[in-house]
């Protein structure tokens, strides 16, 4: 557990910004909701992410492959969305490596966000 403490700890992968776009899924509240969280939503949030000793997640930034329906407005929104979470739950917006290390240094979550797909551009 100290090596876990004393680590840099990331996770690569969260889709959380899908709920949060679609269903108005709260960032800030752990969630339960069986149904979904076995279709893999509503397992991801800050008290959870906080608890397991993470440094920084990583968020997807998803849309459907429909260019013509807007992907990159889609994709706009959800990073206002993220930006706007880690302003209310005074997180880290990460985009380097030393943002994360700094994250750490100051007992800081980092959210980092990447395109998933190239159809968003």
């Amino acid at each position: 557990m100290s090596l876990h403490d004393e680590s840099i700890v990331i996770d690569l992968h969260s889709d959380t910004l899908i709920p949060m776009r679609a269903t108005g899924y709260r960032f800030g509240v752990e969630h339960h909701n069986r149904l979904l969280q076995k279709i893999g939503f509503y397992h991801t949030d800050l008290p959870r992410f906080l608890a397991s000793g993470l440094t920084a997640q990583y968020f997807g930034l998803v849309t459907f492959p429909y260019p013509e329906k807007g992907c990159a407005k889609a994709t706009f929104r959800q990073v206002d969305m993220l930006k706007k979470a880690v302003k209310e739950h005074d997180l880290v917006f990460a985009r380097t490596a030393n943002d994360i290390r700094e994250a750490k240094k100051n007992g800081k979550f980092a959210a980092l966000m990447g395109i998933e797909g190239a159809h968003n551009l």
